[in-house]
């Protein structure tokens, strides 16, 4: 395969902190170099980046549509080259971009999302708890809130909430469920995931035959916190690295994925190395 390795170093408008800084954490680490070894052609990384005078302007959430038309433009550049977009994100408010890649790729086409995350992040400013952002991108991408954010980003047709499937989800806030039932999101938990059941290969079929691109976008906490200790918000009862890089694998046999976007890793939050080498196994996996 031919890979293109785009990163997000930018967090909330800021440039390599917490999140921001693990997309170097994989590339020192050497998730090139395993590619490589496992036969893919790599080029990159290519960095997403504000303009100096962008960086000047004010609003965190303004900044974070900003950076990702920047990250939507790389990802075009990718397609538009024959390579496979493997984006090293901070947040998962990249996934904007990402789809606005993918959709100026192929203007006509119906847009997907899988969603591997221990959260729904289908939060509106209405229904969050937190205040953050990065609980609210599926509801973003999905036209529910944000429409500033979305369009800054480039993302200028919203999903159909019925061509998004959270996989692995187990913490959602209260009014965030009403959300995704009432929106038709689908939702799976870990142990669908987990098995390959039928469940899931049901409820990925559903959405695979609605859509002609797909992007899959993984948070690296819907991997329990014993072999993912370096995210903000540690959600138990996850999944195995071996298990999730088996899904993703199982998924990429599909022509139809357009991308695949991996967020999330907070270093300053590591253990032991343990966050990188299970996000390193992940990624092996489902490139293997």
């Amino acid at each position: 395969m031919k890979i293109a390795i785009i990163t997000m170093p930018w967090h909330l408008g800021k440039r390599s902190s917490g999140m921001g800084t693990g997309p170097e954490a994989l590339l020192k680490a050497g998730v090139v170099e395993r590619l490589r070894e496992l036969g893919h052609e790599v080029v990159g990384p290519w960095s997403a980046e504000l303009s100096e005078a962008e960086q000047k302007e004010y609003g965190a959430w303004h900044k974070v549509g900003l950076a990702n038309r920047h990250l939507a433009e790389l990802v075009y550049k990718a397609r538009s080259e024959g390579y496979f977009p493997l984006v090293l994100e901070s947040d998962c408010t990249s996934a904007l971009g990402v789809l606005a890649g993918l959709q100026h790729s192929s203007p006509a086409s119906r847009l997907g999302m899988l969603w591997f995350d221990a959260h729904g992040d289908a939060n509106t400013p209405e229904t969050t708890l937190s205040g953050y952002i990065f609980g609210m991108p599926v509801a973003i991408a999905a036209g529910l809130c944000l429409e500033h954010v979305r369009l800054k980003a480039g993302l200028e047709g919203s999903l159909a909430p019925r061509n998004i499937l959270l996989l692995g989800v187990r913490d959602l806030d209260p009014l965030e469920k009403e959300l995704v039932v009432e929106n038709g999101i689908g939702m799976l938990p870990g142990e669908a995931v987990a098995q390959l059941d039928e469940k899931f290969s049901g409820e990925v079929e559903r959405v695979r035959d609605a859509v002609e691109q797909l992007y899959i976008h993984v948070d690296l906490d819907v991997l329990d916190p014993q072999y993912f200790p370096a995210a903000d918000f540690p959600t138990p009862h996850g999944l195995e690295p071996k298990q999730l890089g088996q899904a993703l694998h199982s998924l990429l046999a599909d022509t139809k994925v357009g991308a695949l976007g991996f967020s999330a890793l907070n270093p300053e939050k590591e253990q032991d190395g343990k966050s990188v080498a299970s996000a390193l196994e992940v990624i092996s996996g489902a490139l293997a």
